[in-house]
Parts: C-alpha cells; sequence; structure tokens
C-alpha cells in the first residue's frame, strides 16, 4: 500500500513540496484542471523507472509483492495509440476445477507466507531501530570528545583536522571504533597538548645539555686536620699549665697584646696585671706555638679557603629555569640544591670555629651523597633534553605522533561506551541474521507456490473470457457498433461490425475513452502475461470521463464501484478527476460505510505559489457550480481561472437558474464606473472558456473584479445569495 505521495518540482504544478498522506485503501481525489492531476498520475505511471522530470519526487512504499496499475492518457497513448493490436490480457477459465483449486491454495499459502514476512519484516524493523538507538547513544556519547577538546585554546583542533570528524557524530565514533584498544600506557591529554603546541611551533630550536655539578667539597670534608686536637709545644715550659687548665687557644690569642720588642723591664701581664711578663717569658710562650702549631693552622685556614670555593662551584636554583624542557625537575633539582648549600654553609662555620678554636674537633656534615643525587638528576634532566631535541629534529612525524596519541586515549577513555555497543550491537546483530535467514526461507517458500501457479496457469489461461467481458460491458453502456475480437494468439482488435479492419483510431474520442477503459479493467482482472505472477494490485485512474457525454459518466462511475470500490479485489484505489459531480458518485454518502470502505477524499488546489493537497470532507461535495466559487473567491488563483469562473457562475445563475438577462445591468450607471470596464469586457466575450486577453492588456484586478461581481448581483436583486455563496 502507498502511505505517502511527495511531489516537488514536478512541471509547473508542485513549485514547493507537498505532500498527499494516502494510506486509505479508497482515494478518491477533486481538482479543477491545469491544478496537477495528470501531473501526479503521470508521475505514478512512470514508477518505478522514474522520469528526470520527477526526480524530487517520492512514493512511500510500493512493496516488491504489489503491482501500480494506471490508467490516464499516457496509457492510452502506450496501449491503443502505438498500436492497432492491444496485448492480451489473460483470465483463468473454470474448465480445470483442480488446477484453479491448485492455483487457489497456493494463493492461499502465499498470502499465509507473506504474513509471516510481514511479521518478520516488522521485527527486522524493530531491530534495526533499536541497532540504530544504541548506536546513536554511543554517539552522542562520544561526541563529547569534539565539545571537550575544540575550540578554547584550539590547541587539539589539530587532532580533528583531516579526518571529516568534527562535524559529524557519526562519523567520530565510526572512526574511534576502527581504532584497536592500546595495551601499553598512553600520555596524558596535558602531555598531549604540550607536544602539539611543541612541534607547531616552528620557532622552538633544539636545547643545550643542563651541565654537571662541579662541587668537590666532599674531597676536603674528609681531611683528618678537622679531627686533630692542635695544640702546642708539649716540651715547653709551659705546656703543662697549658694543657692542664686546657686554655691553649686562649693563650694563643694572648701572644697578639704582649709586646712586640724585647724589653728592658719586666712589664704587666695582659692577662694578671702584674708585671711578671719578661723576655724569657715572652721566649717560651712563643716556643710553645712552635713549626707544628703553625703549619697546621696554615693548612687549616687553606682548607677554609678551599672549601669556600667549592661551595661557589654549587649551581644556582635559578639556572634550570633556562631548560624548558627540564621543568618537570624544578621541585626536586631546587630541593637538591637547598639541601647541599645549606649542609655546606654549615661546615663552612664549623671550619671556621676550628680555625678559631684549634684545639676542638670537629665533624663535618657529609655532601658526597647529595653532589652524587643531584648529578643523577642532572643525568636524568640531559636524557629528558636529549629526548626534546629528537623530537624537534622530527617535527612533522612527532606532530603526527601526538595526533595519534591524542586518538588512542580517547579509544582508551572511552572503552566502556565502545565495549557496551559491541557487545549490544553483536547480540543485536545476531538477532537479524536469524531474522534474515528465516525471511530468505520464506521467500523460498513463496517461489514454490508461485512455480506451482506458473505450472498450474498454463493449464488454464486464455484472453477469451476478457474479449467476452469488454464486448459484454460495451452492450451494457449502449454501444454496438464496433466490439472486441481476437487477432492473434494473444492480441486484440477493435472491428466495426464484421469488418475485421482494425478501426481505433477512427473511433470519437469519447468511444476511444470507453473501450480503453474497459480494456484497462480487464487487464486489472488478469494477467498480461500467461506465466505472470498475482500480485496485489494498486488500481489509479486518472479522469475516465473527460471526454464523455453525461449519459456514460453514470456508467464508468458504477463500473468503477463495482470493480475496484465494493469487490474487495485490489489493495489500493486510487481515482481522480475535475468533476465534483463524478467523484460524488463515487463516494459514498454513509459515513460508517466511508469508514469500513476505509475512503478518504482530497483536493488539489493551485494558487502562485504552486499546487497543494488538502483532505476534503464529504459534506464539502456540492457541485460544479459551488466549486466555482471556491476559485472565484481565492485572490491567489490564477486570473484567468478567477474571470473564467466568475463567468461560469453568471452564466449559470442568471441564465439557467432564474432565467434573467444580465446584460441589460452594464447600462445602469453604477458599471460607468472605470474600474468596471474590464470586467465587462471580459464577462461579454463569446467565447469564455479561456482568459488570454486578461493577460495580452495587462488589466485584470481582483479587488475590482470581485468588486463588479458583488455589484451585478446586488443591481439584480440578488446580493443574499452573493453573500452566502461568498461564505462557503
Amino acid at each position: 500500500m502507498i502511505n505517502e505521495i511527495i511531489m516537488q518540482g514536478a512541471e509547473t504544478c508542485y513549485k514547493k513540496e507537498t505532500k498527499l498522506d494516502c494510506s486509505h485503501k479508497i482515494n478518491l481525489i477533486y481538482g479543477l484542471n491545469g491544478v496537477g492531476k495528470s501531473t501526479l498520475s503521470n508521475f505514478l505511471f512512470t514508477y518505478p523507472n522514474i522520469d528526470k522530470r520527477y526526480a524530487n519526487c517520492k512514493l512511500n512504499t510500493l512493496h516488491s509483492d504489489e503491482v501500480l496499475l494506471v490508467y490516464n492518457q499516457n496509457f492510452i497513448q502506450k496501449n491503443f495509440y502505438e498500436s492497432e493490436n492491444q496485448n492480451g490480457i489473460f483470465s483463468l477459465n473454470s474448465e480445470n476445477k483442480d488446477a484453479l483449486t491448485a492455483i487457489d491454495n497456493a494463493n492461499k499459502k502465499i498470502d499465509q507466507l507473506n504474513n509471516s514476512f510481514d511479521e518478520k519484516n516488522k521485527l527486522m524493523d524493530d531491530l534495526k531501530t533499536q541497532l540504530d538507538r544504541v548506536k546513536k547513544n554511543a554517539e552522542a556519547n562520544t561526541w563529547k570528545i569534539k565539545t571537550s577538546y575544540t575550540g578554547g585554546d584550539r590547541i587539539l583542533d589539530y587532532c580533528f583536522e583531516g579526518l571529516g570528524v568534527k562535524n559529524n557524530s557519526e562519523k567520530l565514533f565510526e572512526y574511534l571504533l576502527q581504532i584497536p584498544l592500546p595495551s601499553t600506557e598512553i600520555n596524558s591529554i596535558e602531555s598531549i597538548k604540550k607536544d602539539i603546541q611543541l612541534f607547531s611551533d616552528t620557532t622552538q630550536n633544539e636545547v643545550s645539555f643542563f651541565p654537571q655539578c662541579e662541587y668537590k667539597g666532599f674531597e676536603i670534608e674528609t681531611n683528618l686536620l678537622f679531627s686533630k686536637i692542635i695544640i702546642g709545644n708539649q716540651a715547653n715550659t709551659f705546656s703543662d699549665v697549658i694543657n692542664a687548665l686546657k686554655n691553649s687557644d686562649w693563650v694563643r690569642k694572648g701572644l697578639e697584646y704582649l709586646p712586640k720588642t724585647t724589653l728592658i723591664s719586666p712589664e704587666k701581664c695582659p692577662f694578671c696585671q702584674n708585671k711578671t711578663i719578661t723576655n724569657e717569658f715572652i721566649t717560651n710562650l712563643k716556643e710553645y706555638f712552635d713549626k707544628s702549631y703553625a703549619k697546621d693552622l696554615n693548612e687549616l685556614e687553606k682548607l677554609a679557603v678551599l672549601y669556600q670555593v667549592e661551595y661557589e662551584k654549587i649551581p644556582s636554583k635559578d639556572l634550570i629555569n633556562q631548560y624548558p624542557p627540564a621543568l618537570e625537575y624544578k621541585e626536586q633539582y631546587n630541593l637538591l640544591i637547598l639541601q647541599l648549600q645549606n649542609a655546606v654553609s654549615k661546615n663552612i662555620e664549623k671550619i671556621k670555629q676550628k680555625n678559631e678554636t684549634p684545639s676542638l674537633p670537629i665533624q663535618l656534615v657529609p655532601t658526597e651523597a647529595l653532589y652524587n643525587d643531584l648529578n643523577k638528576l642532572i643525568e636524568n634532566i640531559n636524557t629528558t633534553i636529549h629526548e626534546y631535541n629528537l623530537k624537534i629534529q622530527k617535527r612533522v612525524e612527532n606532530l603526527k605522533s601526538a595526533k595519534n596519541n591524542f586518538w588512542l586515549r580517547m579509544r582508551l577513555d572511552y572503552d566502556s561506551t565502545i565495549s557496551s555497543y559491541l557487545a549490544e550491537s553483536k547480540l543485536i546483530k545476531s538477532n537479524i541474521e536469524k531474522i534474515n535467514t528465516e525471511i530468505n526461507d520464506i521467500s523460498a517458500k513463496v517461489s514454490e507456490q508461485k512455480a506451482i501457479i506458473v505450472e498450474n496457469q498454463a493449464l488454464t489461461v486464455n484472453i477469451d473470457d476478457a474479449i467476452l467481458n469488454i464486448n459484454s460491458s460495451l452492450l451494457d453502456l449502449g454501444i454496438a457498433d464496433f466490439s472486441i475480437k481476437k487477432y492473434k494468439d494473444n492480441l486484440y482488435s477493435i472491428i466495426r461490425n464484421e469488418d475485421d479492419k482494425p478501426i481505433f483510431k477512427s473511433l470519437s474520442e469519447g468511444e476511444k475513452m470507453v473501450i480503453s477503459f474497459l480494456y484497462f479493467i480487464e487487464m486489472c482482472r488478469g494477467k498480461s502475461t500467461a506465466d505472470e505472477i498475482s500480485k496485489k494490485k494498486i488500481v489509479v485512474i486518472d479522469d475516465p470521463i473527460s471526454s464523455l457525454s453525461h449519459i456514460y459518466v453514470y456508467n464508468i462511475g458504477r463500473l468503477i464501484q463495482d470493480e475496484f470500490i465494493r469487490s474487495g479485489k485490489y489493495e489500493q484505489l486510487f481515482v481522480l478527476s475535475h468533476s465534483l459531480y463524478f467523484i460524488y458518485e463515487l463516494a459514498d454518502n454513509s459515513d460508517k460505510r466511508r469508514k469500513s470502505l476505509d475512503e478518504k477524499m482530497y483536493r488539489i488546489s493551485k494558487n502562485s505559489e504552486g499546487s497543494t493537497f488538502y483532505e476534503m470532507h464529504y459534506e464539502e461535495i456540492q457541485n460544479d457550480y459551488h466549486s466555482y466559487w471556491l476559485i472565484a473567491r481565492d485572490p491567489e488563483q490564477n486570473p484567468a481561472l478567477v474571470a473564467n469562473c466568475m463567468r461560469n457562475i453568471i452564466d449559470y445563475f442568471f441564465n439557467f437558474v432564474e432565467k434573467t438577462d444580465f446584460n441589460n445591468v452594464f447600462q445602469k450607471p453604477e458599471f460607468k464606473n472605470e474600474k468596471y470596464q474590464a470586467f465587462m469586457r471580459y464577462i461579454n466575450r463569446e467565447s469564455h472558456s479561456l482568459g488570454q486577453n486578461i493577460f495580452d492588456i495587462k488589466e485584470f484586478n481582483y479587488q475590482n473584479f470581485l468588486d463588479a461581481f458583488h455589484q451585478m448581483f446586488t443591481l439584480l436583486g440578488y446580493e443574499e445569495h452573493y453573500n452566502k455563496m461568498i461564505r462557503l
């Protein structure tokens, strides 16, 4: 069954997209000439081999077990004008009951199989919808990659370039899906950003290595002089006293206060202030601090100077700032430098104390371990710098690597989403595969039943029944001067009386339409070839009464009623007509029966923006007179169509209904107004089937015509009728 027809860009009628919701068994479509009925039927006639004129038109949906049969001018042209002999229509006769029974049983089985086929297809559609939903959920989740990592500083935008994923969630998900889950640790996003910044900046150059620490103070710290008790000559006269008092350092300092020249007489002691200082005393005291003592002091002073020099070799904490690749070690580096500086500073103070009090041993803080730790850290820093330089040397390759690492990172971060999708989709696809196998089995069984039908139809098919039916219908319509005759094995020929000469081209337009429509009915009933498999038939009939006199309209309506509407033999029916009367004849006047038949009515209307479909209710069906009023009151309609409808209304109402001569009204003073002149000239034309003069003189003004139209009814005393009809 066709559920929807979409017309767009077809010829001049369907300027913009318009949809016909036709999901009903019986679809009756009314429209005046020129609104697009033929365009619609021609589109359906070409389907599925759609003409380029209908490239933007769509049909939802014609199944493989359905066939579209269209009656319109193209059908007549194809089946009659191009050949005097029509293809035979094969009908099943009743001579071979066993064959008919086999065919009937096979058709029933096909119906059952088709029901199962539809159920399986519905399950298949549900599973595909479920699979699509699972994928859409996963896509929505992974789309966060785009929203989280693009924009802002735009550093990571590079990772999306050239992949076609930046503006398409489906492509992004598909791309992520084909990336294998990494088995090794992947850099963090911050690290990847740094790499991209680095490799994208062509001003970045290689960095020199961090210098090793040249400090060697730990070699001085082990000197035994620091732990030695440095005292004077033990053989000296004063040694016992000094040693007993343990004041050699104090005594050494006191030497500074002794006289520097030879004494004539004793002088005051700087310690006790008695005159005990003699030349002999001074000599003995100086001899206590002998050469060995002086050598140790001198050596101690040298060690202090050397150690201070080593202290100066300790690198500055700020040095690491000159090496950007090493800044990750900055905190560790600064800590080691600070620890080393503090340790050496403390040792310098202790050495200073040793110089002041040589007799006291000191223990220095060992710094070799700190030195080793610092140089080991510097080795690590230089390894990092080396790696950095290698990256700079391979800038392009590393930029690609950073991009690859980004997506590996994303694959790792969104593994739960992907794993969940893969598990769910695998289960759904397994069920789809299972149902697909079942559908294929059903299709195979349908093919088996169709083979049975073809085999048995070979015993029963003929065209004689179709000839008999067409000739009987001609007689029912009162047509006796021509008939259908079998021409060859599967061809018809139209003859007049007993003359065997084909005479189709000599028939009147009405006769051609009658015979072609009867032929179409037989084609719908039968098959075009002996081995054709029966399909569900969707029938489209476009204006079968356009060239017929009124005596045949009722008969054609009855044929359509009996064969297509009430028989229940057809899947779906579309009837298009320009005549509201004909639509009225086909439509059931009972709302209950219309619902039972699944019958709907539609109207095609056209204005300057193109043609549009509207649903039409039974109550709207009046007659052509009412339809003329509907056009006349619409300012968007074609000017020629509006003017012609006004003329038809005036002809019908005044000449046929009221028997009034409307021409005298134009002599009244009210119609002397200049704005009514175009209306008067048009209405007084001998022929009013066309409206070219409206366009030739460019004088159509809708409001002027409507005012004149209104004025005519008012002056003749029928304003009430005008007001009633204009409000329809």
